[in-house]
């Protein structure tokens, strides 16, 4: 694949990543007004127990962008997925543990943030179409 065609992969996945942060923030920042400080916070944990695993998926199935076996690219996806749900898991279970999180703040920041896959792409494509 060409250099070209890899620095438009990772332009984009830094574009989503920044649209995913933003969409975690922006729910920390409602829950802080709405529900004191407490409910921000864990709102801020569940975006992140959603959004670390993503990224080291991201990185890991994007980091070797070259022709290979087609057989590859499926088992280093299915890997990464497997190991990306094994970790949300982990992560969501030491923030309620361990962080004493809000529950109900912490699990709708997780969602909000992860729902936020279906919406990202579309609205940073309408973005760029429109500058």
């Amino acid at each position: 694949m060409s250099k070209l065609v890899i620095r438009s992969i990772n332009e984009q996945v830094s574009r989503w990543l920044h649209a995913y942060i933003a969409t975690g923030f922006s729910v920390a920042v409602l829950f802080s007004l709405l529900m004191g400080w407490s409910a921000g916070y864990s709102a801020m944990m569940g975006c992140l127990a959603w959004l670390i695993p993503q990224w080291m998926f991201a990185r890991r199935l994007f980091a070797n962008v070259r022709p290979r076996a087609a057989q590859d690219i499926v088992r280093t996806f299915y890997l990464w997925e497997f190991l990306k749900i094994i970790s949300s898991a982990a992560l969501c279970i030491a923030a309620v543990k361990t962080l004493k999180v809000a529950v109900a703040p912490f699990f709708i920041g997780y969602l909000v943030t992860q729902q936020g896959i279906w919406l990202t792409p579309w609205l940073t494509s309408k973005r760029r179409a429109l500058s």
